[in-house]
């Protein structure tokens, strides 16, 4: 058998599953017009997370050759624990859903092995921050300039570093200047 032959499945299945995915969005659009658009927008999200994570096994499998191949030293960061980093990097890029599902299985170890539960314990309290301009950002949509009492940086400060971030939420230390303080400081 050539290589040629060997390879020609794997080039046809990505082209029948695309052929599938598409069948299946024209048959909702026909059954139920109303539903088309929501049914496209659930393919194209389950296309984006099968682009994210389909790099996740052979990377997992060229983990476990290499870790056999090249062990690491003891003590130090095996590669094993390098794809665990990747897969929950991509977990925390996939969105808050998964990352709470990841969280979820963290805390089941009955139904998953102890190193996996060890693993994803990260999600609890070691997520990925945004940055300080996403949260300007979101605060200043959340409580917009009004009247007299103007734009909220002028009445919060908070510190540039989160103390914990979630996958919905982050905790900054802040200080809150009430108007009573400004004017007292401004007559000290």
């Amino acid at each position: 058998m050539s290589l040629a032959a060997a390879v020609m499945p794997l080039n046809v299945f990505p082209c029948r599953m695309g052929v599938a995915i598409a069948a299946i969005v024209a048959i909702v659009a026909a059954l139920w017009p109303k539903r088309a658009h929501f049914a496209g927008r659930v393919v194209l999200r389950l296309l984006e997370l099968s682009w994210l994570f389909s790099p996740l096994l052979p990377a997992l499998v060229a983990c476990l050759v290499a870790g056999i191949v090249w062990p690491a030293p003891e003590g130090s960061k095996t590669w094993l624990d390098s794809w665990w980093d990747l897969l929950l990097r991509k977990a925390q890029r996939s969105g808050p859903v998964l990352v709470k599902l990841g969280q979820w299985a963290a805390t089941r170890p009955d139904l998953l092995p102890e190193e996996w539960c060890a693993a994803l314990k990260r999600l609890h309290d070691s997520t990925e921050a945004h940055g300080l301009g996403f949260t300007h950002r979101t605060m200043a949509a959340a409580f917009p300039a009004t009247g007299r009492r103007g734009q909220w940086y002028k009445h919060l400060l908070i510190e540039p570093e989160p103390v914990g971030s979630g996958c919905i939420a982050q905790v900054y230390v802040g200080q809150l200047i009430v108007e009573e303080d400004r004017h007292a400081a401004a007559a000290a």
